[in-house]
């Protein structure tokens, strides 16, 4: 919970608030003892507040140390509802995290519809219990399958995909980013355990790298929105090529549709500049620097025009 979710700001909220009584804990009995099925990050949270000997499995022991002097509220005692088993409550989460308005983050929504499936092995049936579509509960299992995979049994350096699950989530949506790590949607629920094989397991490496980066290398996609793009890229053997080699999103993706392409995206380019240019030009018309300048543009715009002697100039 610790590596995984950011607890300190829950932390501090328990120390310099309470326990909102509104928001109980949610356990099932197990024997004589209670597991927590609602509510873990708070419970991880109260923990490293009250019980000192558990914060040597903190990334941050010191900044526990710290709340912990200025809690201004008894935390020791929180509400708590308690069902027999979990199957009682499955309903009640699954809307209220998964269809309803509480939703959870996305890591957290994908591990709980994957743990359903697993235990109902049936897409439709987790459909039918929490309200949410066949296709969406289908798609969070493959992700969150895949994300083990890529963890467990292909060593990756998962560390920035799990701050960002919704991005990877999205990522292998695209056809061309799913078709390039060889992932098949359309397979089995067994063949689906292990969604990616394992001869694509170098790809699914490159494709975590430039979506989220590691603890040693940052990401090279700029945006999320950028996912389509990406997908060219790897579709593109020169593009991708560049990618791999260089890093650098924007060359790769100028390089996508071949030379034609990179061509007309720098052509186009020097258009943006010189309509730029044009707002200003009126009042430097006597400046030499400007004068050369445009002399310059005008001996590149003839060549230009000798390989295109049949254009012509809109005049509107």
């Amino acid at each position: 919970m610790d590596r995984d979710y950011q607890l300190e700001q829950i932390g501090e909220s328990l120390a310099d608030n309470g326990f909102f009584p509104q928001e109980p804990l949610v356990a099932i009995r197990q024997n004589s003892d209670y597991e927590v099925i609602e509510g873990n990050r708070r419970l991880a949270a109260l923990r490293l507040l009250l019980k000192p000997e558990l914060r040597h499995l903190t990334k941050n022991k010191s900044f526990w140390e710290r709340l912990q002097k200025r809690m201004k509220h008894k935390i020791s005692e929180v509400p708590v509802i308690i069902y027999d088993k979990r199957e009682d409550l499955t309903a009640f989460l699954g809307y209220r995290h998964v269809a309803g308005t509480l939703p959870w983050e996305p890591l957290s929504k994908a591990r709980y519809i994957t743990k359903l499936v697993e235990k109902r092995r049936s897409f439709k049936e987790v459909s039918d219990e929490i309200g949410s579509p066949e296709s969406v509960v289908r798609k969070h299992y493959i992700a969150y399958r895949a994300l083990l995979q890529a963890k467990r049994k292909f060593r990756i350096d998962t560390s920035k995909v799990t701050q960002s699950f919704s991005l990877f989530f999205r990522a292998l949506g695209y056809k061309s980013i799913a078709g390039y790590v060889g992932l098949k949607p359309g397979r089995n629920l067994e063949e689906l355990k292990d969604p990616i094989p394992p001869s694509k397991r170098a790809r699914l490496a490159e494709v975590i790298s430039y979506v989220h980066g590691s603890r040693d290398e940052a990401a090279t996609m700029p945006e999320s929105r950028n996912l389509n793009k990406l997908g060219e890229i790897l579709m593109d053997d020169k593009a991708r090529r560049v990618l791999e080699t260089t890093r650098d999103f924007h060359k790769a993706y100028s390089y996508v549709g071949g030379e034609p392409r990179k061509l007309a995206d720098t052509l186009l380019k020097a258009g943006m500049c010189l309509d730029e240019a044009l707002a200003d030009l009126h009042r430097y018309k006597q400046n030499r620097e400007v004068i050369e300048a445009v002399r310059r543009v005008m001996e590149s715009f003839e060549q230009v025009m000798r390989q295109f002697p049949n254009l012509k100039v809109d005049s509107e």
